[in-house]
């Protein structure tokens, strides 16, 4: 994903389409946070206590701080979730 335009680019014997994403699909681009954000939006709001548990196990203390900063850009029912992300210290 981009925020600039979708292409096609070839890779060897691969192509790989980079798709354009409006900038609330783009938080925390290429860090924990944003892979936390993306699992969330996959699995939907009925898989929250299990990505919640995970990422909190498993989040350094930087990726909360970048997660914290792009809660305001996550969907409403996703902001709970990613608050309790924060709000745990690590084990």
């Amino acid at each position: 994903m981009t925020d600039g335009p979708s292409r096609r680019v070839v890779l060897g014997k691969r192509t790989v389409d980079i798709r354009h994403a409006s900038p609330k699909h783009l938080i925390a681009p290429g860090s924990m946070a944003g892979n936390v954000v993306q699992a969330l939006r996959h699995l939907g709001p009925d898989s929250t206590a299990a990505v919640v548990a995970a990422a909190a196990a498993r989040m350094k203390d930087s990726d909360r701080r970048a997660l914290a900063s792009g809660i305001k850009q996550a969907p409403a029912w996703m902001r709970p979730a990613l608050d309790q992300i924060v709000q745990r210290t690590a084990a």
